[in-house]
């Protein structure tokens, strides 16, 4: 029998939607997708396990105007042996990029680069204000990330439509 992370990999074939509608969704704020470009792998809290993470854009259920949107992040330890209770939960959509500062966790930065959200013992850190990109476009039209100069360290490239 399926239990902790791989049970809920059985599940990411199907639409979310369809999947809360067929269990009794114990966590409404879990409306993102939980396949697609969004997935990403990493030792967030660095305990050398594989956790899962799942961002995407959103309606905000904190509000009740239908038209209101959040980026979230959903993250699920390595070795959670629980179906569908998330680790941690974060209103920002957020782009891993890997040791970034050099303590062994890995780290990430919102979607339109505003802020760093560093890892931690405990996961992601709140986010600290960056100027990573700062351009007319909000988002980037251009993205990499790795060691781009062979320091050790996470690094981003990001390019704007602009230039």
């Amino acid at each position: 029998k399926p239990s902790g992370i791989s049970h809920l990999l059985d599940y990411i074939s199907l639409n979310p939607i369809k999947m809360w509608k067929s269990f009794d969704n114990p966590h409404p704020e879990i409306n993102i997708s939980l396949s697609g470009s969004g997935t990403n792998v990493g030792d967030v809290n660095g305990d050398g396990r594989t956790d899962i993470v799942f961002t995407g854009t959103v309606p905000d259920e904190r509000t009740e105007d239908l038209g209101d949107v959040v980026g979230k992040t959903i993250v699920f330890w390595g070795g959670n042996e629980s179906r569908f209770d998330y680790d941690q939960l974060v209103y920002a959509d957020l782009i891993a990029i890997g040791d970034f500062n050099g303590d062994g966790f890995d780290d990430a930065v919102s979607r339109d680069f505003s802020e760093v959200y560093f890892g931690s013992a405990n996961g992601y850190l709140q986010g600290v204000q960056s100027n990573i990109f700062s351009s007319s476009d909000p988002y980037p039209y251009t993205f990499r990330r790795g060691d781009l100069d062979g320091d050790g360290y996470g690094d981003v490239f990001a390019m704007g439509k602009s230039g």
